[in-house]
């Protein structure tokens, strides 16, 4: 996406329905295939549901994981004691991709945003003896000897922890639906 592969994260979904091909495919070439005609619909019906499942879930991850990175790097509870929130990393955050892939990242050319996800160390003037150059919160210059190192403020690890966590507990909660639907009819 963009200068900082790093900080991409990659969604995609591959949909393995070869046993519902198999079975679409099974019913259509035997010489029963009046027969079968419902057994073939309704695979051919679930093969599109879990398509558009997977793609609209996939879109809906996406989404997500954008919004709590943005989240993450703009929280006041999540920035240095001293620094001040512009917001550029926040809106610097993008979805790009649709169907099976999406890619969510920053858009940033310069390196701030792998120095806000993991840390720096000192930063010192080249050549040496020479001083920074640099605005303050007032908008005023200051010239120091070095800057020193600056801990991590992770924004992409904890909202894609946050995201899988949120999917999986979703996940198990429609395979319960599912199987309780399942439960009813086959009573």
């Amino acid at each position: 996406m963009g200068t900082w592969d790093e900080l991409d994260t990659e969604l995609t979904v591959d949909n393995d329905v070869s046993a519902l091909d198999d079975l679409i495919d099974a019913c259509s070439d035997s010489e029963f295939g009046d027969i079968f005609a419902d057994v073939e619909k309704i695979a051919e019906e679930l093969k599109t549901a879990v398509d558009e499942g997977s793609k609209d879930g996939l879109e809906i991850t996406a989404k997500r994981l954008m919004s709590r990175e943005s989240r993450y790097a703009s929280d006041k509870s999540h920035r240095a004691e001293n620094s001040r929130a512009s917001g550029v990393l926040a809106s610097s955050i993008q979805v790009e991709g649709s169907d099976y892939q999406y890619i969510v990242g920053t858009n940033l050319q310069h390196f701030y945003p792998l120095c806000v996800e993991f840390g720096r160390g000192e930063v010192h003037p080249i050549p040496p003896k020479k001083r920074l150059r640099f605005y303050g919160e007032g908008g005023y210059l200051i010239y120091p000897l070095f800057s020193s190192s600056a801990e991590p403020y992770p924004f992409v690890e904890p909202a894609f922890e946050e995201v899988v966590n949120l999917i999986e507990g979703q996940g198990f909660g429609v395979f319960r639906e599912v199987c309780s639907r399942m439960d009813d009819v086959l009573k």
